[in-house]
């Protein structure tokens, strides 16, 4: 069981407060997940570069002890319609930003992308 769910029943019966969190709108995945799942055949760099360039993700830095300066993205409060940021799995300073996987196509054709091109790129 969960630590909230644990306090849940502990707190609720008696009228304590408990944290709110955003609920989940849905199903929500990586969008390197979803790019395979779904069969676009856009590499993760160019998903990225466009999602920044159209005001849905962000380059956010952090400080880190080993290079200085650490970069990860994260949804804008305008990318904020097509998932959520969630904790990375590779470090809880970071987000991870995880899609809503019935908004994605929505999202692919808005960034002018196609299931039949295959889409490229190596930038960052």
């Amino acid at each position: 069981m969960s630590k909230l769910a644990l306090l849940e029943k502990v707190a609720e019966p008696h009228g304590l407060p408990l944290p709110t969190y955003a609920k989940a709108e849905g199903v929500y995945k990586s969008a390197t997940n979803l790019l395979k799942e779904k069969g676009y055949k856009v590499s993760i760099h160019v998903f990225y570069k466009k999602a920044i360039e159209q005001g849905i993700i962000k380059r956010v830095s952090r400080a880190s002890s080993k290079k200085g300066v650490k970069y990860f993205n994260a949804f804008t409060d305008k990318g904020l319609e097509y998932g959520e940021n969630g904790l990375s799995p590779n470090n809880p300073k970071e987000t991870q930003p995880n899609f809503y996987e019935d908004k994605f196509d929505s999202l692919m054709e808005k960034f002018g992308f196609t299931k039949e091109e295959e889409v490229v790129g190596h930038e960052r």
